[in-house]
């Protein structure tokens, strides 16, 4: 009995020593970029949309550029600053959040460093430069937070009157901010909703009460997709800031509702129509959805309670409105988003560890052919943000590998401009 207590305790004591080792390795690797954004503007389509203000009148995503101006025009804070600390905070929160979620599957390794390191997930950021500084870190953060109450409540750390707490006071406001700071929140809606149905699912409560919730979330998505915004008002807006440098054909696009349909033909021909481009974006849209659903379910004790009330169908109705990246562009992003919210259908429920029989021939061939799997994928894949791939040279090819040879030039004197900081990115 003591031994077995005694290695009990070894294995948690190693597993939780993994745990963190990922978890600073990680946010070790952000630290990087984090240094970057804070001596270059590394996403200058976006900074330039971060400057979209209320103060000549409404426009589509004014809301953080009318606190950024503020903040720089009253109290001296540089505009490229609080754009770069914003993102700091929530990615870091982000961070956080979703290892503390997937802290419960650190006794398997190989489905652990799958899900920590998986370029669809939450190094997506980090692989990919574009997809760093987005307005979607709000939905990625509401997404987690979601889930991670969820499996509190699950596990019966929280009580039911703390969920609908956080119900109230947190979730539903935050979408509904959320929106009106950039209308891709309304695409994660859903998920939202189903998470929210299966725990009240689990108490008497009056569920319709909640679910109306849900219906005022209509009055900013129809705020947004069609209050008329002024073509005078816009063009006011960009006099005022146009003594600083920024893509002013971003702002313009992003600022007013009638650009909304105007960039669907352009993007299916992109996205959909091109064979190099979909065939790249249906590999990494089935590389967000089938290895998640197969380890999630494989190394799952098959008795596991709360795993048999999830109903796959809710997980392909979570992430459907998020399909119509096909017609919206920057696919990467899109189904960065697609990944986390299989994900997070999954990590709702407390995880219950099948270990494998390790006199089993068979099953130390599969384990070490999915290890090989998840290396190779893990640090030699990335999923590119968006754009016209075949016109650009993109392929699968890059990730972690690839970000440590930059590294190693980045220390080395190079001829290539596109190891020199000075040269990529424009100085903060």
């Amino acid at each position: 009995m003591n031994l077995n207590i005694l290695n009990l305790s070894k294995n948690f004591n190693r597993n939780l020593t993994f745990y963190y080792l990922t978890l600073f390795f990680v946010l070790g690797l952000f630290c990087y970029v984090y240094y970057l954004s804070l001596n270059f503007i590394i996403n200058y389509w976006v900074f330039s949309q971060a400057h979209i203000n209320f103060f000549e009148g409404y426009v589509k995503r004014g809301i953080f550029g009318s606190i950024m101006i503020f903040l720089e025009n009253y109290l001296h804070i540089k505009a490229s600053y609080t754009f770069s600390i914003f993102f700091i905070i929530f990615n870091t929160i982000n961070i956080i959040l979703f290892f503390k979620i997937i802290k419960q599957y650190s006794d398997n390794h190989i489905l652990f460093i799958f899900l920590a390191l998986s370029p669809t997930l939450i190094m997506f950021s980090f692989n990919d430069l574009g997809g760093y500084q987005r307005f979607d870190i709000i939905s990625i953060f509401l997404i987690l937070i979601h889930t991670h109450f969820c499996l509190k409540f699950r596990r019966l750390e929280i009580s039911e009157d703390s969920y609908k707490k956080f119900f109230n006071i947190f979730l539903i406001p935050g979408i509904f901010i959320s929106i009106i700071v950039h209308e891709i929140q309304l695409w994660t809606i859903l998920f939202h909703f189903i998470l929210t149905k299966n725990i009240f699912q689990t108490f008497k409560v009056d569920r319709a009460k909640y679910f109306f919730k849900y219906l005022l979330l209509i009055l900013p998505i129809i705020f947004v997709f069609l209050y008329p915004v002024s073509d005078v008002v816009v063009t006011e807006m960009m006099k005022n800031i146009k003594n600083r440098e920024l893509w002013f054909d971003a702002i313009k696009v992003a600022s007013q509702t009638k650009n909304n349909m105007a960039i669907i033909g352009y993007e299916l021909n992109t996205n959909f129509f091109n064979i190099y481009n979909l065939k790249i974006n249906l590999f990494f849209l089935a590389m967000s959805i089938m290895p998640i659903h197969l380890f999630m379910y494989y190394f799952n004790k098959k008795e596991n309670i709360d795993l048999k009330n999830f109903k796959i169908y809710e997980m392909y109705i979570c992430f459907l409105p998020l399909i119509s990246f096909f017609a919206i562009g920057d696919a990467g992003r899109w189904i960065h988003l697609i990944s986390l919210v299989t994900f997070a259908n999954f990590a709702q429920f407390p995880y219950s560890h099948k270990p494998l029989n390790e006199s089993s021939i068979y099953k130390n061939l599969l384990k070490f052919i999915c290890l090989i799997f998840i290396l190779i994928y893990v640090f030699f894949i990335r999923l590119p943000h968006c754009c016209n791939l075949e016109a650009k040279n993109i392929t699968i090819w890059g990730g972690l590998g690839q970000k440590f040879i930059s590294a190693y030039h980045l220390l080395v004197k190079t001829d290539d401009d596109f190891y020199k900081l000075n040269k990529r990115f424009k100085k903060n």
